[in-house]
């Protein structure tokens, strides 16, 4: 997966000021321990940062998908051919004290066999 190197616009905190964070603030994760600490199968974290916003401490996790494939929605063939739509940001529980943030593209798959398209399942439901 490429990482693009735009800001990423995401939720909002409980003041309603807007946050960004920029990729190059990113570093690499080593090893599999933040991914299965998350607990979301579906997901791996590439990367990490760890920024001061106001008073606290907030953890930012850059995800990738396990999986490069999924279900057709239509006729249920698997289909590995996906293109990247939007940066998704999500809320996850608080991490070693730290407001927890999840950032990961979605995606929108084009079926091989039928040619229908459908948005891949998001990792999280909120």
């Amino acid at each position: 997966m490429k990482l693009l190197t735009y800001n990423i616009y995401f939720v909002q905190n409980d003041t309603n000021i807007e946050r960004q964070i920029s990729l190059q603030e990113f570093e690499e994760v080593a090893g599999e321990t933040l991914s299965e600490m998350l607990g979301i199968a579906s997901l791996m974290v590439k990367k990490y940062a760890i920024r001061r916003e106001g008073e606290h401490e907030v953890l930012h996790l850059w995800c990738a998908y396990r999986e490069d494939a999924a279900l057709c929605t239509n006729c249920g063939s698997v289909t590995t051919k996906a293109n990247p739509i939007e940066t998704i940001s999500i809320k996850h529980s608080d991490m070693w004290g730290k407001e927890t943030f999840l950032h990961f593209l979605s995606r929108r798959f084009e079926c091989e066999q039928c040619g229908s398209s459908f948005n891949g399942d998001l990792p999280i439901r909120t």
